[in-house]
């Protein structure tokens, strides 16, 4: 049995059968945190499972409490409170004072944020085309309550197909739908998409009573791998997305511009939807930061 511990780059074997992690590093010279004695009363000695999580047993009540409390995902392991089965390669989390620092805090916060999650979600970006220019001519008090009743349009359109606004952007969002399955999480998100576009000839009716302008919308739908969790500072914490998959829902939004079309799904979501849903291939581009070329799609009605 070899255990493997990054950032250490050390590899070593149990010097005995039923040691946990955390006595094997240490017996290793692994300056392995363990602020509570190694008990399962803090997470400091706490790892990330890179290889070999099938060859762990299930959490203890002891590790079970505690993970639940904190938010961990499946990949996060109290290294004092798991024994292995098997080869692992595993990453310490906690390696310095700001570490312990930042844990502290998550010990002791009233709302305990979330720690990292790995996610597959459908990931919807909306921007609303031309609104700097067209607010720089409006009261700041009109351009807030227009905007305040756009995402209240949107958000209904949103909560209704089952997803969630994560974050507002300046004139866009980013929503997201979880689901069974992909198939779901992607019919949830074009649901929601093209329940946006159809509430826009009401938003831009009732924007004509304060100004004569007809706004329109870029739409981008993805499907994919993200890391949801909360940073920040002390108690300014914040819930986001990360992730590559995040990166390109943004970037077919923008490619609604080059294409002329309001709304673009990747091929994966396409995919995922199967052929009871229609598209037309509309175009391939490039998408920034991103190495080739990327069809896109719009639904037929």
């Amino acid at each position: 049995m070899k255990i493997c511990f990054l950032p250490d780059n050390l590899c070593t074997k149990p010097q005995r059968s039923g040691q946990s992690l955390l006595e094997i590093s240490l017996a290793a010279g692994v300056d392995h945190t363990h602020a509570c004695g190694g008990v399962g009363k803090c997470s400091t000695c706490r790892v990330m499972v890179l290889e070999g999580a099938e060859r762990l047993l299930a959490r203890n009540p002891t590790e079970q409490a505690l993970a639940q409390r904190l938010g961990f995902g499946p990949e996060i392991r109290l290294a004092c409170q798991t024994v292995p089965q098997g080869d692992l390669t595993l990453r310490r989390l906690v390696i310095d004072d700001e570490d312990l620092e930042i844990l502290h805090f998550r010990l002791t916060a009233s709302a305990l944020p979330k720690i990292g999650v790995e996610k597959e979600l459908a990931i919807l970006f909306v921007d609303l085309r031309n609104f700097t220019p067209f607010s720089e001519a409006l009261p700041a008090y009109d351009v807030m309550h227009l905007l305040e009743r756009f995402f209240f349009l949107c958000g209904q359109q949103v909560k209704q197909a089952g997803g969630w606004i994560d974050n507002y952007m300046g004139d866009g969002f980013l929503a997201l739908f979880d689901g069974e399955n992909p198939k779901q999480k992607c019919q949830k998100a074009l649901a929601a998409a093209q329940g946006v576009l159809a509430a826009m000839p009401g938003f831009n009716h009732y924007l004509a009573k304060v100004a004569p302008q007809f706004l329109k919308l870029g739409i981008g739908v993805h499907y994919g791998h993200l890391i949801q969790g909360e940073i920040g500072a002390g108690e300014q914490m914040r819930e986001i997305v990360i992730g590559d998959a995040v990166n390109t829902a943004s970037r077919i939004e923008s490619a609604t511009k080059v294409l002329g079309r309001p709304l673009l799904v990747s091929e994966e979501v396409r995919e995922h939807l199967g052929p009871e849903f229609r598209f037309e291939r509309v175009g391939e581009v490039t998408l920034k930061g991103k190495q080739g070329l990327f069809p896109l799609f719009c639904p037929v009605e």
